[in-house]
Parts: structure tokens; sequence; C-alpha cells
């Protein structure tokens, strides 16, 4: 190689490498050639000592064959669990041919997680599952809305069924009948007072292995604090926060609409509340991010408090302690929820405080538990930014 001339301007230096051949170029001129087969695959790396240096513009080009992910078998898991028990985690191997290339796994629902053991194949994924049950929240005179079980046979051919409750206050749209089928849960808060409800749902069928099934079903029924479905009108029951934006917000067909022109709140309720559940209905414009979420126990005068932020980007909720109105300028990650499916379709988005534990709920689903000891007490507030997100059916229960 013969002298170069070195400065501290911008040069382009390249590796070319083709089987045994290797070939270096400086701002685009060839300087030398080598030939070694030690090494035949691998990544590249920017290599540096004790000079300052800096790089950019970095690219690498190549033609290479395919590598595609090897059929995952078994192509299906099944797992068994009863009320209280957590069946073990599974787990599947995944391969590329015996090639070496990036791969990455999700789950798309909250009761499923999976972990991987790394992100070149091979590796392998661990799938966990949380057993599902259903939690309502009630009031005297608001009934929790009714929610659904699928019933499936994994199987071949008709499978007949039967479904049962214990409780009166509990009611099932269907007892029987043959796969597939949905029963409709509907809970009554009428013929009971407050507290806490629990009641297993059976579903069984003769001549199956893992039959009976059983789904555990729980019901907290406190007092309606507040409540309001915006078919008035108006949003008289509401308050503007200090960040402004007023006139960003209307009811539009019977639901509070925010336009997305920049983060504020819209607050109701008594800094006096302290256990409750507030839940709303929302829905988005788009899937972009920081449409903004739902606010508990806010301090009216600092808007310190907590919430859970929708994420529709990254399909995941965040809950956050915050320090004032402002979220960006104090704000603490308390927890974060798995891909969950978030579109432009109506969905519910529920907070839960009891003491110090806090829960978020969607779509009635549990995907989020905390414990933080900060805020004690406060209202609820709307919280939006720069996504255009329409609320409705704002309610706030009292926890017994």
């Amino acid at each position: 190689m013969a002298p170069l001339n070195f400065d501290t301007s911008k040069h382009d230096l390249k590796m070319s490498l083709a089987g045994n051949a290797i070939s270096v170029y400086w701002d685009g001129v060839f300087l030398m050639s080598a030939s070694d087969s030690t090494y035949a695959t691998g990544f590249v790396c920017l290599d540096a000592d004790s000079q300052p240096i800096s790089y950019s513009n970095v690219s690498v080009a190549s033609v290479q064959n395919p590598v595609t992910i090897d059929q995952i078998a078994p192509s299906s898991l099944v797992f068994n669990a009863g009320p209280g028990f957590t069946p073990a985690p599974q787990t599947v191997n995944i391969t590329a041919g015996g090639a070496n290339t990036t791969w990455g796994a999700t789950s798309n629902v909250s009761w499923v997680t999976v972990t991987s053991s790394n992100s070149l194949t091979p590796g392998s994924l661990t799938i966990s599952v949380t057993p599902s049950n259903l939690t309502f929240f009630g009031a005297a005179g608001l009934n929790p809305n009714p929610q659904s079980i699928q019933i499936s046979n994994t199987g071949t051919g008709t499978l007949n069924w039967t479904a049962s409750d214990t409780s009166s206050w509990l009611g099932l749209s269907a007892t029987s009948g043959a796969t597939p089928a949905t029963v409709t849960v509907t809970p009554d808060t009428t013929t009971i007072g407050a507290g806490t409800f629990n009641d297993t749902i059976t579903v069984a069928s003769s001549g199956v292995s893992n039959s009976p099934l059983t789904m555990a079903v729980s019901m907290q029924v406190g007092s309606l604090l507040f409540s309001d479905n915006f078919n008035s009108g108006s949003a008289g029951n509401w308050t503007i926060s200090p960040l402004g934006f007023a006139a960003g917000w209307s009811v539009v067909n019977g639901a509070y609409t925010y336009n997305g022109g920049g983060h504020t709140q819209s607050y109701a309720g008594s800094s006096a509340w302290t256990d409750y559940t507030v839940a709303a209905d929302f829905q988005l414009s788009s899937p972009s991010d920081y449409p903004g979420g739902l606010r508990g126990r806010v301090n009216t005068t600092t808007g310190s408090s907590y919430g859970a932020w929708i994420y529709p980007n990254e399909k995941v909720l965040k809950l956050f302690r915050i320090g004032q109105w402002n979220i960006d300028s104090d704000l603490s990650v308390l927890g974060q929820s798995a891909p969950i499916n978030i579109d432009t379709n109506s969905h519910n988005l529920r907070l839960v405080f009891q003491g110090t534990n806090i829960q978020v709920y969607y779509d009635n689903a549990l995907v989020i538990t905390a414990t933080d000891s900060n805020y004690s007490q406060g209202a609820v507030a709307l919280d939006v930014s720069n996504q255009p997100i329409a609320f409705d059916n704002v309610t706030v229960i009292s926890l017994p």
C-alpha cells in the first residue's frame, strides 16, 4: 500500500469481502487486496482506540441467499388451568435452516407472555399464560356491561357443551349448545348490596378429557360517584385544566371529543375521592401515538395524579405517576402492558385504585398492576394531547 494523506477531513473507507478475497478502498480508490479463508461469515464493526473518531453513513451492501424461519412445531399449544392454578410455561425452538438470522416474537393478548432466549437463530421461545377470568365493576342502579365467553373445539367433529354458575346475581345467555358458541355473561347488582362477589362458570362436555373447564368471575359493587354519557349535548360537569386549549373540546354525537390541538385535560369529580374505579369508553381517529388517556386521584390544584396513556403505534398502555398537569415535566413509569389490540374502534379504559394498589383494565381485561403510595385521593381527568380522541360513558364507582 502506498502512503496516504491522513488529515482531519472526512474520508470514506470501504472493505469488500467476496469468498476468500478481501479488498480495501480509500475515498473510492483501490488500495490493496488479500486472500484469507479463516472467517467466512460475521457482523460488521466500528473499531476504535485511544484517539477520538466519528463515523457516519455506515452501509452494508450484499447479495445474500434468502433466510426464512422454519415452520414452528408444534403449531399450537394447549394450556390447562383451573381456579387459582397457573399452568407451567411451554417452550418452542426457533430455527432457520441452520442459518443465523434475527427474529422476535410478541403477544397480541394480555394473558399471554412470550420471552425469547436471544435475538439470533437458533433460539427458543418461552410462552406463559395467565388463566383468564371475568371481572366486573358495578354500583346500585348501574349494572356492568355484559362480557362474552367463546367456546370452541380444538379437535374435530361436533362438541356439545353445557354451562352453569352458582349465583343468582350472574346470568348466562345460553346454558347448552354445540361449538362454536358464545355465552354472554350478565351480572345483576339489584339483588345484592355493596361488596366483592365471586363465582365460577363451569363448562362441561361428555367424553372430553379436559372437561369440565372453569372460569373465575368476580364483581365489585360500590356506590356510583359520578357518570356522564354526554347525551345532554354539553360537558357542563367538566372543567378544562390550566393547560388550556378549551376550544379543542366539543360534544359531538353524544361523545366528548378533543381535536388533538395540544396537551391538556378536562377534569371532574371530588378531591376527596379515595378508593374508586374510573372507566371511560374512547375512540381514536388514527393509530398514531399521543392521543392521551385517563387520569385518577387528580389534585385539581397541581395536576399531580396517576395516568394511563394509550400508545397506538406501539400497541401498549403505560401507567405513570405524574407530578403536575404537564406530563412531560415530571413523570415516572409504574407499569406497561403487553402488546394489545389498539385500533380506531371503540374500547374501554379503566383505572382502579385501592389503597396503594393500582390496576389498569383494557376492554375488561387486567393489563397492568402497580403499587405506589404517593397519591391517595383526588378527582378524575380525561387526558389528551396531539391526536384526536373521543370519550363517552365515563363512570366513577367507589370500591368497598
